[in-house]
């Protein structure tokens, strides 16, 4: 019986996974607007989260770059 149940399980587990495998988003994720009310954030922060994106999106193309190049 305990045998039967773990090949169940791990049947089930591998049906799943390609599901799970599909839950996802490509590419950069941004932050979503505020679901209530407004974005109450003062210039100074929002300049400071857009120069937060603007160092991730660097590093990730200084990555790419550096991947392309060992590559070749």
């Amino acid at each position: 019986m305990r045998h039967r149940k773990t090949k169940t399980i791990g049947l089930l587990a591998l049906l799943i996974m390609p599901v799970l495998a599909g839950c996802g988003l490509r590419g950069d994720l941004r932050t979503p607007p505020p679901i209530y009310g407004e974005d109450l954030r003062t210039d100074e922060q929002k300049a400071e989260a857009q120069k937060a994106i603007d160092a991730a999106k660097a590093r990730k193309a200084r990555k790419a770059e550096a991947t392309d190049s060992t590559d070749n």
